[in-house]
């Protein structure tokens, strides 16, 4: 015969004050929590929200807010022990959490390296990939992937601050240039020649300034090496070798 006992108790309140968010969970989103409402105006299903003993929301603090602004009843279950670590768990299982997710809960719990990632992706305006790249000192884009599980486990951590931002600053300066200056084939192969000992980016900067229609939208990392390094020898006494 099959287990088929009953193992919790859905509980039923509108105490919405009772119920408190768990330290450093994701970031709520106003978008979900509308479209939650909408369904929830025509039929609210009563799903349970998961609490722990503390009556911090492990699972659904999207449905509670909905509930609470719709001042519709809470349907809950209290399973014990349960921490941050179990939201990720259980998300993991719906709607995963992103790089930003992650970046935010580590912010709010005091994680420095995170807060200098945050800080920098808000000054410079890169993607996630190119940010945690330039932090870590990673100038091949073949070898980034790994760092997204070391940035989700907490084990992010920052190379070079100086070196990270000048790098940045300089990709910067090409906007005036190249709109496309932000691409990551772009920054990465910007991030290769920043490590030639040859590279002058002044010199790359003047010879940009006369020769700005050469830089077009590549498909390749090495398709922009050739440009660059073109861009770069045009009329130079002191050529170099960036791509082979």
């Amino acid at each position: 015969m099959k287990d088929n006992r009953v193992v919790n108790t859905v509980h039923k309140t509108s105490e919405y004050d009772m119920f408190k968010d768990i330290f450093g969970n994701r970031k709520i989103t106003k978008s979900h929590i509308t479209n939650i409402k909408q369904s929830f105006s025509e039929k609210q299903i009563e799903a349970p929200i998961i609490v722990n003993e503390k009556y911090e929301v492990i699972e659904g603090q999207h449905r509670f807010r909905s509930c609470k602004q719709l001042n519709l009843p809470i349907y809950y279950i209290m399973l014990e022990g349960l921490e941050l670590e179990d939201v990720q768990r259980l998300n993991a299982n719906s709607k995963n959490w992103n790089l930003s997710d992650h970046c935010h809960s580590f912010c709010v719990r005091g994680f420095k390296e995170y807060i200098i990632y945050r800080d920098f992706k808000a000054e410079f305006g890169f993607n996630e990939n190119e940010t945690i790249a330039m932090l870590e000192g990673v100038s091949d884009k073949n070898k980034t992937r790994p760092l997204w599980a070391k940035f989700k486990s907490g084990k992010f951590r920052v190379a070079n601050l100086k070196r990270s931002t000048e790098n940045a600053s300089r990709i910067i300066e090409v906007k005036q240039y190249y709109d496309g200056y932000r691409k990551r084939c772009f920054v990465f192969a910007m991030l290769t020649c920043f490590e030639a000992d040859s590279w002058d980016h002044s010199v790359f900067m003047e010879k940009l300034s006369k020769q700005s229609g050469r830089l077009t939208d590549q498909v390749h990392e090495d398709d922009y090496m050739r440009v660059i390094q073109k861009i770069y020898n045009y009329r130079n006494k002191k050529p170099i070798k960036l791509f082979y």
